[in-house]
């Protein structure tokens, strides 16, 4: 291969000057190296690139900083190409410049897949860059040789627009002149009240979602789009329905919570494509006439919680309902006709009614998975419910049972019971959940013979030391004795004294210390105390559990050593706050149940006080803020029904947590379908949203 010489003339010739004062030496110094040196001329020759680069540098630098104006180009063809001053920002000819900004690189990801996500960016309207995303702008023109570049032949038209979580107010009529291919479209949780009429060029919409804007009705335009299948809109201002959604025939999932409506117009009926129609939070009292018999709504889930409902019918006939809730409502009853088919029906929820009967259950629906009968007025457990086989979550806390039936250990599904907030004469004690809670009842089940010599003569000395204490004058020392079990509220055996509904608004200390036996299990629900006791006396010593269900106790001031504790059920009083002053006022605490108060907050320092608690239900409060430090060792955790309004993901972390309810909360995530996936799956979520 020749190389060219691009010496310069003159330097030629001054290389070709003799050197007479050092040729020996030159020549010594090329065999030494073993090759010749560069000549004069080629060292000017550098020396003068160098120069040039120097010069070039300092050019770009003062143009970086006042870049000359741009020529309008006419030129108009495709997007790939521009002119561009890549040099200058001594960038690799041929490679496109990196985006300015992370918008740039959504829009241009969109072009090729055809999806669009714009959310949580603080926008208050949509940038025109989005609007123009498929325009070609003539004087932006790129020549990109990179494998990475955006041709106009490999782009798709776009499909998906995600713009949720910003302040928007208003979307531009462009959005049906731009992108006619729209199929998905989400405004959740945004400041919108309207929509523009060019809606309607977008033909092929199925799925809307505009929850959480500001909407007084559902927008007229949506009911141009008779392909629509899924529409959102809770969390509006939504009073009314307009009589025009029959045209969504082929709609299946309709869903207003948490908005404002009184009724529902009788024409819904007609929506015979709907299987999903989701309206809690609202202001309904009552339902349509007909609304669901087999000739109206093919409905799999219906969904008419916290609302004003008074009653309920289900028509005769059979029913596709997988999922009923009809929870925190004003319900004295559900009808469901003896013919009623509920052959689909997995999920029946009931809680927080009034309610105290439930018939044909059994025959209407027989493959029922979860009932939740909870916060009602049941005083058993219906037969009906008994015979249940595929059942296996039952919830009947917070109502009026005096008793667990054995039958409960019989269900041969059932995993998992709420019993707690009853009135229970023997509630389970020292059990860690709901499977130990069934074994016993299954246990005790079977009948055992009973020694009835040595049981009567104990009822007889028991009754004989009660009328001595009383001065019972007309105590006769050979009465007899029963052989019946004695009906006296107080269980010598198992160490317990039931002073429910006694009316008492203090501690009656002296009864207590009186009682003849050292009292273990104390049972002070449905009376009028309004603060926890500062003093019981020699009691403090032997006392296991302690229920003060349904007083009007408005302060929780733990400040009484109670060495032996570890159960305590303060459910359904007025307390507003948790107050404990030292780790050794209850060292020994399993098991704090305070559901159905006024709690703004749970302690932070909680598992510090009570280093043994492993149980805490603090159900249906006014909980806005948790603190994952507060659950530390804590294996059972209810916090359901509060006013939680974020999960903090840290709460991932407190591995000791087998056992997790956030349902009914006003959080948005965890969604419900991961909350109803279990304890495991909440726990995973929240450790996957951890920033590090």
């Amino acid at each position: 291969m020749t190389i060219p010489n691009r010496t310069p003339a003159r330097a030629l010739r001054s290389s070709t000057k003799p050197n007479t004062g050092n040729i020996g030496g030159n020549e010594s110094s090329n065999a030494s190296t073993g090759s010749p040196r560069p000549a004069p001329g080629v060292r000017d020759f550098i020396a003068q690139q160098r120069a040039r680069l120097k010069e070039q540098q300092e050019q770009d630098k003062r143009r970086a900083t006042t870049k000359p104006a741009r020529t309008p180009r006419s030129f108009a063809g495709s997007d790939d190409y521009s002119w561009d001053d890549t040099l200058s920002r001594n960038e690799v000819f041929g490679q496109s410049p990196p985006p300015t900004n992370k918008l740039e690189t959504v829009i241009k990801q969109a072009k090729g897949s055809g999806k669009l996500n714009i959310s949580n960016r603080n926008l208050e309207d949509i940038p025109d860059s989005v609007w123009n995303m498929y325009h070609v702008d003539p004087n932006s023109i790129s020549v990109d040789f990179s494998s990475g570049s955006d041709l106009w032949s490999d782009q798709e038209e776009l499909t998906r627009m995600i713009a949720a979580d910003n302040s928007i107010k208003e979307i531009s009529e462009r959005i049906g002149e731009e992108f006619g291919a729209l199929r998905h479209i989400d405004f959740h949780n945004n400041q919108l009240t309207g929509l523009p009429n060019s809606f309607t060029n977008l033909l092929q919409i199925t799925y809307v979602n505009l929850a959480n804007n500001c909407f007084k009705e559902i927008p007229t335009q949506l009911y141009a789009i008779n392909g629509l299948r899924e529409l959102n809109m809770s969390g509006n201002k939504i009073t009314t329905l307009q009589p025009d959604f029959r045209i969504w025939t082929v709609l299946e999932s309709l869903s207003i919570n948490d908005n404002e409506l009184r009724y529902l117009p009788t024409d819904i009926s007609e929506l015979r494509g709907l299987r999903r129609l989701y309206l809690k939070g609202n202001r309904l009292e009552y339902l349509p006439d007909g609304f669901l018999t087999t000739s109206s709504l093919q409905l799999e889930e219906l969904e008419l919680a916290n609302n004003s409902i008074s009653s309920i019918a289900l028509a005769a006939g059979e029913l596709k309902l997988k999922r009923l809730d009809v929870h925190n409502n004003r319900l004295k009853s559900v009808t469901i006709n003896e013919n009623t088919n509920l052959i689909a029906l997995h999920e029946l929820l009931l809680g927080r009614n009034k309610v105290d009967h439930l018939d044909n259950i059994v025959e209407s629906a027989p493959n029922l998975r979860v009932l939740d009968i909870s916060s009602n007025s049941f005083a058993i457990i219906p037969d009906t419910v008994l015979q249940l086989e595929h059942l296996n979550r039952l919830d009947f806390g917070s109502n009026q049972l005096r008793s667990l039936p054995a039958k409960l250990g019989l269900m041969p599904n059932l995993q998992v019971i709420v019993w707690q907030g009853n009135p229970l004469l023997h509630p389970p004690r020292n059990m860690s959940g709901s499977l130990d809670v069934l074994k016993s009842l299954k246990d005790s089940s079977q009948p055992e013979a009973i020694d009835e010599p040595a049981y009567v003569q104990k009822m007889k000395d028991v009754r004989l030391a009660d009328r001595s204490q009383r001065g019972d004058s007309r105590f006769d020392a050979d009465e007899q004795v029963s052989s019946v079990p004695d009906q006296s509220p107080h269980n010598i055996k198992n160490k317990t004294m039931d002073m429910t509904k006694k009316q008492l608004d203090e501690l009656p200390l002296d009864s207590l210390e009186n009682a003849g036996f050292d009292v273990a299990h104390l049972k002070l629900d449905h009376n009028v105390l309004t603060s926890f006791p500062s003093s019981w006396g020699h009691l403090s010593h032997t006392l296991v559990t302690i229920s003060l269900h349904r007083n009007k106790l408005s302060t929780f001031a733990f400040s009484v050593q109670l060495p032996a504790l570890k159960e305590l059920d303060m459910s359904n009083n007025q307390i507003q706050n948790i107050d404990i002053a030292d780790s050794n006022l209850a060292p020994s605490l399993i098991s704090l149940n305070v559901s159905c108060n006024r709690l703004k907050a749970i302690p932070s320092n909680l598992s510090q006080m009570l280093p043994t608690l492993t149980t805490l239900l603090a159900n249906t409060n006014k909980i806005t803020v948790i603190e994952p430090s507060s659950f530390e060792g804590i294996r059972v955790l209810d916090l359901g029904n509060n006013d939680i309004a974020q999960v903090p993901p840290m709460l991932g972390r407190v591995t000791s947590i087998k056992e997790l309810n956030l349902g009914g909360n006003s959080f948005r995530v965890p969604r419900r379908t991961t909350l109803e996936a279990g304890t495991e799956s909440i726990m995973e979520f929240l450790r996957n949203r951890i920033v590090e």
